[in-house]
């Protein structure tokens, strides 16, 4: 993967380019990288040691991208932007203890949603710093075009860039972020139907399950493991309740999610259908403010072997091979809980905060 992108890099010369790498690690099968990639003592095998190896594949694939970087001339490098994140959270085989099983990739809790996002190059001002944008991966259309002085397709209509946000000049473009899972007639007797979703204007996230008649409000500054869900506990504060009522109204006025989901089920769109925000169902755990996540999430139909990791953590060669432009770190969630420290400046506050150990040798 790291040859091909360097001889695609000297091919395109002095040319503006392109270039998207998508390594496949850490993702199943788990599995034991070359030694010279990793320090780790791999003992058992994967199926008994998933986390073990699934740690080691991270440092496999820290210590590649590093190589790869270090491979583009340094004038090449000096002119280049880096970005760098994952697509979804941590394999439920490969959670750190501490983090609940059923809360990683396929849920939209933010161990499954959230993810880190580094930026290094020329249009990074005060490098080392973290932001608190909201960003989503969509964002990435509009920003790659920005940032190589193109304007992007008037299709684009749900990336905004965050370019302003790199050089700390401009608002956040974006005030909302959106996740959603839906299988709408899946085969029979093989997984249920799910209709899930979730938004967050960066502190109050809203998490809704039609199907099973549950909503969840998490105030994510105060509980950033979604554990308590504000509409179970004593009390709404103004300010929670007002969050609630702006965020149902971006699902049912700007997205018009129940037409959407009408016509993905085949169905004449109702804009009547538009207020698809589930009646709020608290059991007995959730009245007591303790730990129900379990409750979206027991009859998640997606295969648990098929995983991602959380995000690939810089450390060692990556950090070294960065001798300037450095990063942005924080898409969605992540900078705020890692305060001033983050990234390649303060890559163990990341490693504690993404697994709970130190990453790399």
């Amino acid at each position: 993967m790291v040859d091909d992108t360097l001889a695609a890099i000297g091919d395109f010369g002095e040319d503006p380019w392109l270039v998207i790498t998508s390594f496949h690690a850490a993702h199943t099968p788990f599995h034991a990288p070359p030694p010279g990639l990793h320090g780790r003592s791999l003992k058992g095998p994967p199926r008994s040691e998933a986390r073990a190896h699934f740690m080691a594949m991270v440092d496999a694939l820290d210590a590649e991208i590093g190589r790869l970087l270090a491979g583009i001339p340094p004038a090449t490098l000096a002119r280049t932007h880096v970005i760098v994140l994952s697509d979804n959270g941590t394999a439920s085989k490969a959670q750190h203890p501490d983090r609940a099983l059923r809360v990683g990739k396929g849920s939209l809790f933010e161990d499954g949603v959230c993810v880190p996002l580094i930026v290094a190059g020329p249009a990074v001002s005060d490098p080392g710093r973290g932001s608190s944008a909201l960003v989503n991966t969509t964002d990435l259309h509009s920003t790659v075009h920005v940032l190589m002085g193109a304007q992007p397709g008037s299709e684009a209509v749900d990336s905004l860039s965050f370019a302003g946000s790199l050089t700390g000049r401009t608002a956040p473009a974006r005030t909302w972020v959106f996740a959603e899972r839906f299988q709408l007639n899946p085969p029979q007797g093989r997984w249920p139907e799910v209709d899930r979703y979730a938004i967050s204007d960066g502190r109050f996230k809203l998490n809704v399950d039609v199907f099973g008649g549950s909503t969840r409000l998490h105030d994510l500054d105060s509980d950033p493991q979604e554990r308590v869900n504000l509409l179970s506990a004593p009390g709404l504060s103004e300010e929670a309740a007002a969050a609630r009522i702006a965020l149902e109204r971006t699902v049912t006025e700007s997205l018009k999610r129940g037409a959407v989901m009408a016509a993905r089920h085949g169905a004449p769109g109702d804009e009547a259908g538009d207020d698809q925000i589930g009646d709020h169902k608290a059991g007995d755990d959730e009245a007591k403010g303790t730990d129900d996540r379990k409750d979206q999430e027991d009859t998640d139909p997606v295969p648990r072997s098929d995983v991602l990791p959380r995000s690939p953590l810089m450390r060692g060669p990556l950090r070294d091979s960065l001798p300037s432009g450095t990063p942005l770190s924080g898409a969605v969630r992540l900078a705020p809980r890692l305060a001033e420290e983050t990234v390649l400046a303060g890559t163990a506050v990341l490693a504690e905060e993404m697994f709970g150990e130190e990453v790399g040798p």
